[in-house]
């Protein structure tokens, strides 16, 4: 499906691929950060897959906005991952023309990242005695 040199979706962004080894991508790139792995999930450069990817990184962009109100140390690798798994079910699914599982996944991901801005957002107001907890 890939060849060296091709443009591919990976973890949202568009990335070059570097590096096969038979059908695995192994290395790609964005031009600033490489990526190794034995085989890296990757995705063809359509639109389906670009819409996907940008809603995806929306909604993680949206809860990195809401964290900067609260000074605490959230578990952006745990958050991550989440976001990288289910956007590869949703691409997968995409590439299999299930639309209805598509759309189920961009429900689920708009519920998660919805939880954690609405937790964000309880948080980053709380105050003792008219003292913030958490610096603004």
């Amino acid at each position: 499906m890939f060849k060296v040199g091709d443009w591919c979706y990976y973890d949202f962004d568009l990335n070059l691929i570097k590096e096969m080894r038979g059908k695995c991508v192994t290395l790609v790139s964005t031009g600033y950060i490489n990526t190794f792995g034995n085989s890296l999930d990757c995705f063809p450069l359509i639109v389906e897959i670009k819409l996907i990817s940008e809603n995806f990184k929306s909604w993680e962009d949206k809860i990195r906005e809401s964290a900067k109100s609260v000074n605490a140390n959230i578990n952006w690798p745990g958050l991550h991952g989440r976001f990288v798994t289910e956007w590869i079910r949703c691409c997968y699914a995409q590439l299999k023309h299930q639309e209805n599982l598509v759309s189920k996944y961009f429900d689920e991901i708009e519920c998660f990242a919805k939880k954690w801005i609405d937790k964000l957002t309880i948080e980053s107001s709380q105050e003792i005695d008219g003292v913030p907890i958490f610096r603004r």
